[in-house]
């Protein structure tokens, strides 16, 4: 099902959660960094077989998605580099780390 996905938020004292960004598509890894929320996607089309990984970066919660990166293949994780000023994404299906300056 398409944009079924979402970054939620546990409390975990209180056991709640809470949906933080929603219609997402495949999400698999959140950072949230100074600058907005970036979320890696798996694929935007999980049923294509293509390489339609993303990552989209949020201002807000509530505000529409920046593509930073598109066309990654199958990413599993990422990691920010503030000294690099870039991201860092495992590419699954590619075998290699890609680096997404930004």
């Amino acid at each position: 099902m398409f944009n079924s996905s979402s970054v939620r938020l546990f409390d975990v004292e209180k056991r709640r959660e809470s949906p933080l960004i929603t219609r997402l598509t495949s999400a698999i890894d959140v950072l949230p960094l100074r600058s907005g929320i970036y979320v890696l996607e798996h694929s935007e089309n999980v049923f294509a077989g293509l390489p339609t990984g993303r990552l989209l970066k949020f201002a807000t919660p509530s505000s529409a998605p920046q593509v930073i990166a598109s066309g990654l293949n199958h990413p599993t994780s990422m990691v920010y580099s503030a000294r690099h000023r870039a991201f860092f994404v495992t590419e699954l299906n590619a075998n290699r780390i890609s680096r997404i300056d930004h």
